[in-house]
This record gives structure tokens, sequence and C-alpha cells, in this order.
């Protein structure tokens, strides 16, 4: 899956419409994606809980405070 991933990923088109969002394609995948979505998980869990923004608190759902 990781293969098809990167081979759909430099496709014009999709390079295109990634250009157009404003997204950055980053090429990672196995560990080191998943490291990069466990911190912004929590991180943009704990940004909005520290903003009042959340009905219940990260932790409730397992998700660690980041270190600093």
């Amino acid at each position: 899956m990781a293969d098809a991933y990167v081979q759909g990923s430099q496709n014009a088109d999709f390079v295109e419409l990634m250009d157009n969002r404003g997204f950055t394609l980053m090429g990672i995948s196995g560990d080191e994606a998943e490291e990069f979505l466990n911190k912004w998980q929590q991180g943009t869990a704990w940004l909005l809980d520290d903003a009042g923004l959340t009905k219940a608190s990260p932790e409730e759902f397992g998700i660690a405070r980041p270190s600093e």
C-alpha cells in the first residue's frame, strides 16, 4: 500500500491539487508517519481542550498531554 501511495502522490494532478489547497506532501509512512500523527493528535486535541472548545478531556480518550 505504501508503494501505491508513493506512485499516486507523484501524479501531476495530485501534486497540483495538494499545492492548490496549501498541503505539504511529506512522503512518510510506517513508524515515521505513525509518530507524526500521534504528535499531531496530541497537540491538536490539547490545544482545543486548553482553549475550552472540547466537551471531554483528551485524557478520557487515552490522548496524553504532549511533553514540552
